[in-house]
């Protein structure tokens, strides 16, 4: 796995415990003394970011590595090959 895929996978990841984060603390533990109008737009703010962090991490985790090509044949003339110089202005 390349390095590109593992960051991938680690941010696909990342993400899922963020989002798991705000949906405990806020509503399991709970918000404090600030009203439910303010918190939830932040955590409709912090679920869109944290979903556009695992669909990024999807595309780096998902796309296929491009392989070096094959390096090319050398063709090396060698002097008995050459045509000789006469022989071309003919």
């Amino acid at each position: 796995m390349g390095t590109s895929r593992a960051i991938g996978a680690l941010l696909c990841v990342a993400c899922v415990v963020i989002a798991a984060l705000y949906i405990y603390f806020p509503f399991v533990v709970g918000y404090g003394t600030a009203p439910l109008w303010l918190v939830l737009p932040v955590i409709i703010g912090i679920f869109i970011l944290a979903g556009l962090g695992f669909w990024l991490g999807w595309i780096m985790f998902s796309t296929k590595e491009v392989s070096p090509p094959p390096p090319a044949p050398s063709v090396v003339e060698s002097e008995s090959e050459r045509e000789p110089e006469s022989e071309k202005k003919e």
